[in-house]
């Protein structure tokens, strides 16, 4: 794992620094920046819209960038998150699923160090919440009760960095809880704990007690309006226009013309009322969300193509029929709750994409469970996978992936064959694209 987190770091490194931040990665710099040099964090850092914790997420870099540069403090600082992810959690997290060996390692970190490069440069908070998700697993399944105290805060950390994170967050809780009850008051205690910063920073900018930020329900409704007519939303940094990009969906941006659900209930009402529309266009939102470049988290104008795209479906469909299989084999389920734990934590992930104007970046832990997944059927010698005995008994698993895969494929396809003008969009652009 050392080696391996060397070598992942490295390549990590070897990205390069960004240049500049742009739009929510220049925000949480400037509130690491503020926290550093003891300024106004809460102004400079956006809290009224973001986690408090999102502050001080960066401030290692911040204080040692005046030496090196911000770029390459950030670039850094994030490399060694990634390398932490390929080659140490990711492993330990399968090895709670089938047993592990070198070669496993090495898979997830060849994968990680692939597909987590376009994070590398910019101050983002996806990588680290989804961090927070993974080490709160580990933890809690660990079995003990400082454990389990932990497990709760870096998961109560996850949804603070992002608030999207929170039915993933329960639905994982809710499945640990069935194996480990009698530990689920120390996790509900460190879950809790997580919000104390919210609620003293509100308390001290915003004369609020609020365990959120004061403005998350602004932003919910903002996105929920943009969720019933866009598939994906994505920010073209280096464009020459307007940065904002979406993909229309013009047949359920046709259904609500003149009637934007305005709120998350709204839009559910919606879907409920619209199922197979709704069922078409949810779908094409998850598995458009899954054609990665090498720019991601930021995008490449419309139409452009990457190699990498393939790679992240293929990790997500095989990667998540592997994790169902491995779950389900005899034994497993009794033996460990972490598989379980991660499929609670994709179904969220899903809902997630389903109610928002996802971009790309949003679907990272599908893809991270993915990469687990793929884990969980690797056999420490890869030459016993050509075996006849093998494959006869994994066939109809091996066409499930195959079958999931090319679904998201063309899903994806068709969900971003629809981009709208540079800029703002609106139901009534969608409609007719």
């Amino acid at each position: 794992m050392a080696i391996a987190a060397v070598a992942v770091f490295i390549a990590a490194v070897l990205r390069g620094p960004s240049p500049q931040f742009f739009y929510d990665a220049q925000m949480y710099w400037l509130g690491a920046n503020a926290v550093v040099g003891a300024g106004d964090f809460y102004i400079d850092g956006g809290l009224g819209i973001r986690g408090a914790i999102s502050a001080f997420v960066y401030t290692p870099a911040a204080l040692v960038s005046p030496l090196i540069g911000q770029g390459p403090a950030v670039l850094v600082q994030n490399a060694v998150l990634i390398a932490f992810l390929g080659a140490v959690l990711i492993p330990l997290l399968a090895s709670r699923v089938r047993p592990i060996s070198a070669v496993h390692v090495w898979i997830s970190a060849t994968l990680i160090a692939i597909v987590l490069n376009g994070f590398a440069p910019y101050p983002l908070m996806d990588l680290w919440a989804t961090a927070f998700l993974l080490v709160g697993i580990f933890a809690l399944v660990v079995s003990n009760w400082w454990a389990s105290l932990l497990g709760g805060l870096a998961l109560g950390v996850a949804v603070n960095l992002r608030p999207a994170h929170l039915i993933a967050v329960g639905l994982l809780l809710l499945v640990w809880g069935v194996y480990k009850w009698r530990m689920a008051p120390l996790a509900v205690v460190g879950l809790v704990g997580a919000f104390v910063p919210q609620v003293l920073v509100n308390r001290a900018f915003a004369a609020s007690s609020s365990p959120y930020p004061v403005q998350t329900f602004l932003i919910t409704d903002i996105q929920s309006q943009y969720a019933s007519f866009t598939v994906r939303y994505d920010t073209v940094p280096f464009a020459g226009t307007d940065p904002r990009l979406f993909y229309c969906s013009p047949d359920y941006a046709t259904e609500v013309v003149g009637r934007i659900p305005d709120s998350s209930s709204a839009l559910a009402v919606s879907f409920l009322h619209n199922p197979p529309e709704a069922l078409a266009f949810v779908a094409q939102k998850v598995s458009a969300a899954l054609y990665w470049s090498f720019l991601t988290p930021y995008s490449e104008p419309a139409g452009a193509t990457s190699f990498l795209a393939p790679l992240v479906l293929t990790i997500s469909a095989a990667g998540i029929v592997g994790l169902i299989f491995a779950t389900t084999r005899k034994g497993a389920i009794k033996s460990s709750p972490v598989g379980l734990m991660l499929l609670a934590m994709w179904v969220g992930t899903l809902a997630t994409l389903a109610a928002s104007a996802p971009e790309a970046r949003f679907a990272l832990p599908v893809v991270l469970v993915g990469v687990a997944g793929i884990l969980a059927i690797v056999p420490a010698r890869l030459s016993s996978i050509a075996s006849a005995k093998v494959l006869l008994r994994v066939w109809p698993w091996i066409a499930a992936g195959v079958f999931v895969l090319a679904v998201v494929t063309v899903l994806g396809i068709v969900g971003l064959s629809h981009p709208a003008p540079p800029g703002d969009a609106t139901a009534e652009i969608c409609s007719v694209e």
